[in-house]
């Protein structure tokens, strides 16, 4: 029954989500819930799930969560053997830790028990141990992206935190969990409850002229923002604005008080709102010529 529900009814509603808002998404797979229950999954609708997040621009990922009963160390040896048996060769590059970063996880980077994991993607929680900056690096090779706005809390809070860091830093990410659909406790965990919940989400979950990705995506513009050394200096009305490197994937946001872009040189800009400009770096160096605003002020009661 689970099975048939997810792919018969589940997944098209989901998929008509993404389609509509025009997001993008990263599917965690969850090979195994309880690795007690003498049951071993099943492989038939893997290529099946693969190739309806391809049709939607949307790629998957592995889930580290799991049930009581079995260490981390132990779950991903169960679930390697799982995915050795798919043999399909797909490149898993984004790991969802669920609530934190486990200790564990340390070592099975340090053994590179990870495999071809770029990125980790997490929830702060209420009562997190550690609060790592909304991107960071989590080891050499590992960022960590948390999760800014959980789809099936729809809250004034979840509002302002999202638009306060889509402002300062650019950066923000939608959780949807589908624990409670999948293994409900009462009939308010009834998918059709649950889809008309997380379909205002995404409704109001407004990117405002950023780019759509999935959190794979998001990793290589979170290492050149992380590894990004830059200056600036502004003459007169022109700016200068240098990355010292090739930086053909920085974004930077340039904020003016009554002034337009006028003439720009090495790079390219979007106006998101009066005084809000998106620049995208086109080389090293770009000359950005400022001007006063054409437009009249008016005053009316």
């Amino acid at each position: 029954r689970s099975s048939s529900l997810q792919q018969d009814i589940i997944w098209p509603g989901m998929s008509a989500l993404f389609r509509r808002s025009g997001l993008k998404g990263t599917f965690f797979l969850m090979p195994q819930y309880d690795y007690g229950d003498g049951q071993e999954p099943e492989t038939e609708s893997y290529a099946f799930y693969l190739q309806q997040m391809k049709e939607i621009d949307g790629e998957a990922g592995k889930t580290l969560e799991h049930g009581e009963g079995i260490t981390l160390e132990e779950k991903q040896k169960r679930d390697s053997a799982f995915w050795e048996k798919v043999e399909n060769g797909y490149q898993f590059g984004a790991y969802y830790t669920g609530e934190g970063i486990p200790k564990e996880l340390q070592r099975l980077a340090e053994a590179d028990a990870l495999e071809d994991a770029v990125t980790l993607a997490y929830t702060a929680g209420e009562e997190a141990d550690f609060l790592l900056p909304p991107v960071a690096y989590y080891s050499d090779d590992l960022t960590a992206q948390r999760i800014t706005v959980n789809g099936a809390q729809d809250t004034y809070s979840q509002s302002l935190r999202h638009k306060s860091l889509m402002t300062a830093l650019g950066y923000s990410n939608l959780l949807i969990d589908m624990q409670s659909v999948l293994w409900p406790d009462s009939e308010e965990d009834r998918w059709e409850n649950f889809y008309e919940e997380i379909s205002g989400s995404l409704n109001r979950y407004s990117l405002q002229g950023f780019s759509a990705t999935t959190l794979s995506e998001s990793d290589e513009r979170v290492r050149c923002f992380l590894n990004l050394s830059y200056a600036w200096e502004r003459t007169e009305d022109v700016i200068v604005l240098e990355t010292g490197q090739e930086a053909d994937k920085a974004w930077f946001l340039l904020r003016t008080h009554g002034e337009e872009i006028t003439e720009i040189s090495g790079a390219d800009y979007q106006k998101l709102e009066e005084d809000a400009f998106l620049i995208q770096m086109l080389s090293d160096r770009a000359r950005i010529e400022l001007g006063k605003s054409k437009e009249e002020l008016s005053f009316g009661l």
